[in-house]
């Protein structure tokens, strides 16, 4: 999205009386170079993305935190190999030190200005039990979601 066009859509933002905002669309928010700007420009706005923090290195970590972001969710589908499986050439230790590299950052460097939070969805026989256990000492929130109805006609959520 052109600057222009972004700048736009939090002036309206503004004037209908939002108090938060995503500046980032869909897709992986960090393929955008210049999200740290759109987070500048976004003030006084609680903002917020989700990212499945492949290219999440320090360095972007503290530009994220210095430009006022104040909520990243992290997307987790599975755990260990079953992360690996379902998401394609990513790697679960990278993406665990990468998380973890953000917090210590987040908590050390900045008084925690950032809430952490995971969405995880269990895959191929993960327990939530498993999930909750791993996840909950280190983020401020965990969402733990039941697989939904993608294709096959699977009734999930009932």
């Amino acid at each position: 999205m052109g600057d222009k066009h972004f700048r736009e859509l939090v002036g309206q933002a503004k004037e209908l009386g939002a108090t938060g905002i995503s500046p980032f669309g869909y897709g992986e928010p960090l393929l955008d170079e210049h999200l740290w700007v759109k987070l500048i420009y976004c003030g006084d706005f609680h903002t917020n993305i989700t990212t499945n923090a492949s290219l999440l290195d320090p360095d972007t970590s503290r530009i994220l935190l210095a430009s006022g972001l104040k909520q990243i969710r992290f997307s987790a589908h599975g755990m260990g190999a079953n992360y690996e499986r379902v998401h394609k050439r990513l790697r679960w230790m990278e993406f665990i030190a990468n998380v973890s590299e953000f917090i210590r950052i987040n908590n050390d460097v900045f008084g925690h200005s950032c809430t952490t939070e995971v969405s995880v969805i269990p895959m191929h026989g993960e327990s939530v039990q498993q999930i909750v256990d791993f996840w909950k000492p280190m983020v401020d929130f965990l969402e733990v979601w039941r697989p939904h109805n993608w294709t096959d006609g699977k009734d999930f959520r009932p």
